[in-house]
């Protein structure tokens, strides 16, 4: 048989189906609990309340970072579409909780781990699982500490910036669960806007749940000039 490749070549790709786009207005939560249990591994919520119920039986008191977030995570207008959260023992990494996730489930895109004690070396693993996995995920870093040492040689700002990070939204914030408020206003606008030919930006986005940062023109250029996000007061308003 003669080759058909002088009239047409046809090249055959083989890619794994995307994500619904119901996915892409839920967030994730990667959570550490006391106690870890199968059951724990993945829970998902449609509301505050539902939130607020589940974690409290989940043994997170109503003071944890981790019950904050997921009521700063639904306080988001629009409101974001679901919040599912995961729990991993201790002695799973990040990246190994995450692939568990992604095992039983592809439909979420923000990401971000509400773990006392990371160090910056966790948030750069994290990170390189997010930018190698084989769907789009977005990937919500806290930033905290003074400007001076979130913008500081080898913090986790300066690192994230060196690698060119492009799914990662690094977020100078007082804690985890202003970072959920974040991912609930981008999940919600996606929700919103999630529809062929449309976009959206979070510049000049009201964040809900959270106080602006007190910070000088100086230290809002430091920390944008490293791709940072910043939710401060220009006039009147929040941004």
């Amino acid at each position: 048989m003669l080759s058909t490749d002088t009239i047409a070549r046809v090249v055959l790709n083989l890619t794994s189906a995307s994500a619904g786009a119901a996915a892409f207005d839920t967030g994730l939560l990667l959570v550490k609990p006391g106690t870890f249990t199968t059951e724990k591994r993945m829970r998902a919520y449609s509301s505050a309340t539902e939130a607020a119920a589940g974690m409290i039986a989940d043994g997170f008191p109503v003071t944890s970072d981790e019950y904050k977030a997921g009521l700063k995570y639904f306080a988001a207008s629009p409101t974001p579409g679901k919040l599912l959260v995961s729990g991993s023992p201790a002695s799973e990494s990040l990246p190994q909780a995450l692939a568990a996730v992604l095992e039983r489930t592809q439909d979420f895109y923000g990401v971000l781990p509400v773990v006392s004690g990371m160090t910056t070396q966790d948030w750069l693993d994290l990170a390189a699982a997010i930018e190698s996995a084989t769907r789009p995920l977005m990937l919500f870093a806290a930033v905290t500490g003074t400007p001076a040492e979130a913008t500081a040689a080898n913090s986790l700002l300066d690192k994230l910036y060196a690698r060119g990070s492009r799914r990662v939204v690094p977020f100078y914030c007082s804690g985890a669960p202003d970072a959920a408020a974040l991912m609930g206003t981008a999940m919600g606008l996606e929700r919103k806007y999630n529809a062929s030919g449309t976009s959206f930006t979070l510049c000049y986005k009201q964040v809900n749940g959270i106080e602006p940062s007190d910070l000088t023109q100086a230290q809002v250029d430091a920390i944008k000039e490293k791709n940072g996000n910043v939710f401060v007061v220009r006039g009147y308003s929040h941004l």
